[in-house]
């Protein structure tokens, strides 16, 4: 599931980030946001404060600190409640992907750094379609420096090279 992740501590949006991309989810960050469904993590842990974050519009409420395992799990119900698939493992050919597990053809692992294993999950979610090198950009790195577009036109080829490979040397 993609998720939208609004949180005023830039650390903590980052942590945040990193969990929820191993429990197999895409995630964006930002400080303020109008998409649903929309799960309020926040510090005020008030009967009022939750009234108020539902009634203003978020689908749920979650006080700090909070637990992952139970936000993994609000995130699931929100997602069967919005109708959204579980994306466990993407497939093409022999060629398997999971946020969890890695990359693997056939039997054999194939190792990718975390931004090689984001660009093949984003070129993935889409088959048989061409993806524009901004789709990439906006999905896979949340900031865009001027060095971005060299950087993301090296690791697409390359992370191509590295899946078309049986041999786990690189």
């Amino acid at each position: 599931m993609r998720i939208l992740a609004v949180e005023d501590e830039a650390g903590l949006a980052e942590s945040l980030r990193r969990g929820l991309f191993a429990e197999g989810h895409w995630v964006d960050t930002a400080h303020d946001g109008h998409r649903t469904p929309v799960l309020m993590l926040t510090g005020r842990d008030g009967e009022y404060d939750e009234a108020d974050g539902l009634d203003s519009g978020a689908d749920d409420y979650l006080t700090k600190p909070f637990s992952f395992v139970v936000l993994g799990a609000r995130l699931r119900a929100l997602a069967r409640r919005a109708g959204a698939p579980e994306r466990t493992t993407l497939q093409a050919g022999d060629l398997s992907w999971t946020a969890r597990a890695g990359c693997r053809r056939g039997t054999a692992e194939i190792e990718l750094t975390a931004r090689e294993l984001d660009v093949l999950g984003c070129l993935m979610e889409r088959p048989g379609r061409a993806v524009a090198e901004q789709d990439i950009l906006d999905e896979v790195w949340e900031t865009r420096p001027a060095s971005i577009r060299t950087s993301s036109r090296c690791t697409s080829p390359r992370c191509a090279r590295r899946s078309t490979r049986r041999s786990r040397t690189w």
